[in-house]
């Protein structure tokens, strides 16, 4: 038979048993806790516009040439976040352009070799902050 309970574990640190070599064999929980992508996507834009694989995303939308909206599930607790934006053609803004970055969205946009708006084969987003 199978048990299962609900509780808590606490501690303050992890610690790898062992087969990591070199200095980094334990980090405080700290890290891991405040130091985590909260939300994270990578998205297809040239051939169709779709999420390839995300976490806490609920969704991107395309809002024209080289500009998406990308919403997350469980919003931030403000819109004091920081998110890097990166592609694998041309080069990425981040929210420059968009004034309404609000605790559940932010936008990205990627520009041509002349600095117009046009979509990238695929865009990567990552977002830390501290959840609502």
């Amino acid at each position: 038979p199978s048990i299962m309970a609900n509780g808590t574990i606490a501690f303050d640190t992890l610690q790898t048993s062992g087969q990591i070599t070199g200095t980094a064999k334990s980090v405080d929980t700290d890290y891991v806790v405040t130091g985590s992508p909260r939300a994270w996507i990578n998205y297809a834009t040239q051939a169709s516009f779709a999420t390839l694989a995300s976490f806490n995303i609920s969704s991107v939308s395309d809002q024209g040439a080289g500009s998406a909206h990308i919403t997350v599930t469980n919003a931030f607790s403000s819109a004091d976040y920081t998110y890097v934006v990166s592609c694998n053609t041309f080069h990425i803004q981040a929210d420059a352009k968009d004034s309404n970055k609000t605790s559940s969205k932010f936008a990205a946009f990627s520009f041509n070799s002349s600095n117009s708006l046009n979509d990238a084969n695929e865009t990567n987003a990552i977002a830390i902050g501290d959840l609502a």
